[in-house]
């Protein structure tokens, strides 16, 4: 009886590190696909376990994925010390050239083809191809616009006063980034002619 009490104890704090009925701050999005961060059950049902073991001798933490169509491809990203199936990053592109549609990444590791997802999209129904002014009435106006080689790319940020003293966060703010136990959430997103083509939100590495 006591081994199977630490059993459901394990399960349940490895697997559920965040608040269910959480509210977010208008920025944050936590999900790609139904998989969320930090979520170990999301993580191994939707993408599989055995496709986010990390590789303890080859640092970063690295996990990349296709849609159905190889059209997109996500990345995902295993914070060491971290739950195991546990993942802090996502970030999602556009995949368009024959080359990059090779089931290899660039350390030789396979990339793994989700054939029940036709399209990557957030918690909050991002995802590429949307209009940058869909993108703004989701999230809200970024803290910084940057320009490069022709895309525009909006910058969100929240910090943990926790960790950085001189910032003033409102408490929703607060709540957010203790209950997921993060110092620091960021999301990016890069638009051509208006148009998503690449995005990225989570928890870096300290």
């Amino acid at each position: 009886m006591k081994k199977i009490l630490l059993v459901i104890f394990f399960i349940t704090v490895t697997s559920f590190p965040q608040n269910n009925n959480l509210t977010l701050p208008q920025c944050v999005d936590v999900s790609i696909s139904d998989v969320i961060l930090r979520d170990t059950i999301s993580s191994k049902l939707i993408l599989g376990a055995e496709n986010i073991i990390p590789n303890q001798d080859q640092p970063p933490f690295t996990f990349q994925f296709f849609n159905r169509q190889k059209t997109q491809l996500l990345t995902c990203e295993f914070c060491p010390g971290d739950y195991l199936y546990s993942l802090s990053e996502f970030k999602v592109q556009m995949n368009i050239t024959d080359e990059s549609k090779l089931n290899i990444d660039s350390l030789g590791s396979k990339i793994i083809v989700l054939e029940d997802i036709l399209s990557f999209k957030s918690g909050k129904n991002i995802e590429i191809g949307i209009d940058v002014s869909e993108v703004i009435k989701i999230l809200g106006k970024p803290i910084n616009l940057e320009n490069e080689e022709g895309s525009d790319i909006f910058h969100y940020e929240l910090k943990n006063p926790l960790d950085y003293p001189n910032e003033k966060p409102e408490p929703v703010t607060i709540e957010f980034l203790n209950s997921f136990r993060s110092h620091l959430y960021y999301g990016i997103y890069k638009f051509r002619n208006g148009k998503l083509i690449e995005f990225a939100f989570g928890f870096p590495m300290p």
